[in-house]
Parts: structure tokens; sequence; C-alpha cells
């Protein structure tokens, strides 16, 4: 039988010391836990909108603390575009098209949730007026003919576009437009005669130019 020698006695006082160094080494160097203090709406800017594109419908200012440059967004469970890190205090959170309602706002850090601030985001149903878009077509034929009238744009939103007749390179959509102090838009995008359009659904993705715009004013 192996007797306990006073070597054995000090490694084993070293391995105890090392616990609650290693413990407080730990505590000390470990990323804060982050925090979601206030959660509000600010305007999109004109290079984000550029970047962004149409999906990009809604930007929040997130304040709290312990943000990293790596955490993800979720709003209830629909991924964010993009969780823009400014500082361990505050981060701008890019949103698509959220459904109208109050949700959750939840932070990840890869796969584990590491802050949660219930109902945190209240999305107001967003007035708009009817619009009838005339669209030329620039994708290719083996695209184009998979579009049918009756299909709609991917987004959850009312306001996504629905075509409402076909031609041999343009067809037409009916959208929800959104007024502007100097004009209408979709989804962030202009809404006049030149600019692209893009109609997105679960089968295909169609590209064109607005032709022509007619507004229904009537509720």
């Amino acid at each position: 039988m192996k007797r306990f020698t006073l070597f054995d006695a000090a490694i084993a006082a070293f391995v105890i010391v090392l616990i609650p160094i290693a413990y407080g080494t730990w505590r000390l160097f470990r990323p804060p836990q982050p925090a979601i203090a206030s959660v509000r709406r600010v305007d999109i800017t004109k290079e984000e909108r550029r970047i962004g594109g149409p999906n990009l419908v809604t930007k929040m200012k997130i304040q709290g603390s312990g943000f990293r440059p790596l955490l993800r967004a979720t709003i209830d469970d629909v991924p964010a575009i993009g969780f823009v890190f400014e500082n361990p205090n505050s981060a701008d959170l890019m949103l698509g098209a959220i459904p109208p309602g109050v949700h959750d706002l939840v932070l990840y850090d890869g796969v584990q949730e590491v802050a949660r601030a219930p109902k945190a985001v209240d999305i107001d149903p967003t007035p708009s007026v009817p619009a009838t878009l005339r669209v030329h077509l620039d994708s290719p034929a083996d695209v184009t003919r998979l579009v049918a009238v009756g299909d709609r744009d991917w987004t959850p939103s009312p306001n996504g576009a629905v075509v409402t007749a076909i031609d041999r390179d343009s067809l037409t959509v009916r959208v929800g437009a959104v007024p502007q102090d100097d004009g209408w838009q979709y989804y962030g995008e202009d809404l006049r005669p030149g600019v692209p359009f893009t109609l997105t659904t679960r089968r295909y993705v169609v590209k064109g130019v607005v032709l022509s715009v007619a507004m229904d004013e009537k509720k």
C-alpha cells in the first residue's frame, strides 16, 4: 500500500489553491452577460437603404450592456437582417417585414440565448394605399415564364405585391404604397417610373424596372 508522502500533500495543497484562483480568473475575464435596457425605432439612412435593398423595412436602436459584435438577434423566431454592433452599450437592429403586433427581442451567442426583452418590439400596422405598378421584366425567360397571375411576394405583410396581369415582357402588380413626405414608397424604395422592382416568391425571384405607377387613394 502506497504511503501518503509530504510531496503528495504538497501537490494536493497546490491543486486546492489553484481552484479558487482559476475560478476568480474566469469570473474576471469572462464576457459580461448581455442585457437589453431599451428598444426604440429610428430612421433608416439612405446608405442603409441602398445596402439593405427592399428587404430592409425597419431599424431599431438597442440600448443595454454586454453587447458583442458576433451576437445575432431574432424578433420572436424571425431572424433579423443584421445586428450592427456600435459599442458594448449600443447596437442597431436591421429588420425585414415583421407582422404588426408586440414581439419579443431575443439575442443569441451562437445557438445559446443570452438575453431576451419580452414584448419590447411593437410593430404598428403601416397605413398604406393600393397602387398598381406596370413593370418591365429584366429576368431571363426561364424565370419569367414561371410567373402566374395571383402570385404573391413572400413577405407576410398585407402590403406585399400581387401579380394581377402578365404581358410578353412585362407584368402588372398590386402593392400597398406607404406615404412619404416626397411621394410613395414600397418597402423603403421609391415608387416612380425607372426604379428597380423585385418580386420574390417561394418558387422564383424576378426583377424588372417600374414603367408606371397608378395610385388609388380611395379608402
